[in-house]
């Protein structure tokens, strides 16, 4: 529609005119500066790399729509078209949850590259007092205001936990108790992530643990991704499997916003 359209060109107008002055000005060559990626399905993220791919910075950031497997559309489009120093540096927006972590670590082994990711979930613990379960990023308890107190001792031994009491974590008062939640939070974020970029190494190894956490589905249809990119590049993944890397368009996600400025 329209109105989709003008926030999308508004938006990659503003950052072609940022690259520029980047691009322009630079003096510190030791800080990394890396080109976007954005796009909301294969044809917006086929226009915002036609305008962004002059630009010769460090490597590739994508901050396409959030599901996994326009991330790794977006990086195959990127592999496929040469994109400069992409190799050396890949940084995905946004992307927490165990689905993501998946993907990515399936992606980096395809193509035997680093990819780096950053989220915001784990700091729900600040915001909403959420305490993810150990070895997990998904599933959580939340200590709130009107919480019972039934819990007899903190489930978990992280650095985090092993310093505090269950008493503790219910206290609303203390204003350092949310801050310790976010920090439980995120050493469960770094261990899952680190657990499953050893699995992806051992396929027997890998496929136990996707089957104990019922991700069976998403590995299938990313390793049929893979094979369609071997036979047919990104034409061939994008007509047989439209359904993952061009979903339709929701009314409340045609808005400017979700395009980032850099």
């Amino acid at each position: 529609d329209q109105y989709s359209s003008f926030g999308f060109q508004t938006c990659l107008d503003q950052s072609i005119e940022n690259f520029q002055i980047f691009q322009g000005n630079r003096q510190n060559y030791n800080f990394k500066l890396y080109n976007i990626l954005h796009g909301r399905n294969p044809g917006e993220i086929k226009i915002w790399f036609e305008a962004a791919r002059k630009f010769c910075f460090d490597g590739w950031a994508i901050g396409v729509k959030g599901l996994p497997y326009q991330h790794i559309y977006a990086y195959m489009w990127l592999h496929e078209h040469d994109a400069l120093n992409l190799h050396d540096n890949c940084h995905i927006f946004g992307v927490g949850g165990l689905h993501n972590m998946i993907s990515l670590a399936m992606l980096s082994k395809y193509f035997d590259t680093n990819l780096t990711f950053d989220s915001s979930s784990w700091a729900m613990g600040s915001r909403t007092r959420r305490f993810y379960f150990p070895n997990d990023c998904r599933f959580y308890t939340e200590f709130r205001r009107n919480s019972t107190t039934n819990l007899l001792e903190v489930p978990c031994k992280c650095p985090v936990c092993q310093n505090v009491t269950i008493q503790d974590y219910y206290i609303q008062s203390n204003g350092i108790i949310p801050l310790l939640l976010s920090l439980h939070n995120l050493y469960q974020y770094i261990e899952i992530n680190s657990m499953i970029n050893i699995f992806v190494q051992d396929d027997d190894a890998f496929e136990s643990f996707i089957k104990s956490r019922n991700e069976e589905l998403l590995i299938q249809n990313i390793q049929k991704m893979f094979e369609s990119y071997e036979r047919g590049g990104c034409r061939l993944v994008e007509n047989k499997h439209k359904d993952l890397v061009n979903p339709p368009l929701k009314a409340d996600i045609a808005d400017k916003n979700l395009f980032r400025y850099i």
